[in-house]
C-alpha cells in the first residue's frame, strides 16, 4: 500500500481588547508587537507597557478550510520525503 504525508496550514485568530494607559492614545504608540496574548507597547518618549489582551480563543481554528496544503511522497519505510512534493493547494 502506498502512503503520502499531508501537511496543512490552518487559520487561527484570537480577538482581545486592551485599555491603554491613562492619557495615552494609539497615536502615542511608536512600536508594538503581540506575544503570548500580551501587547508589548512602546510610547513616544520610550515608556513601555505590557498589557494582557485577554484573547477570546475558544474554537478559533478553522479545521474545515486549511489555507494551504502540501502532499509529500513517503519513502519505502513510510517516512516523508520532503524533497518530493506531489501536489499543493492554497
Amino acid at each position: 500500500m502506498a502512503s503520502v504525508t499531508i501537511i496543512t496550514q490552518l487559520h487561527c485568530a484570537a480577538t482581545g481588547t486592551i485599555d491603554l494607559p491613562e492619557g495615552k492614545t494609539w497615536g502615542d504608540v511608536t512600536d508594538w508587537y503581540v506575544k503570548w496574548g500580551r501587547a508589548h507597547l512602546t510610547f513616544k518618549g520610550g515608556e513601555r507597557e505590557e498589557i494582557d489582551c485577554n484573547p477570546d480563543i475558544g474554537d478559533s481554528i478553522d479545521w474545515k478550510r486549511p489555507i494551504h496544503a502540501e502532499i509529500y511522497a513517503n519513502d519505502a519505510s513510510g517516512e516523508p520525503d520532503f524533497s518530493v512534493v506531489l501536489d499543493e493547494r492554497g
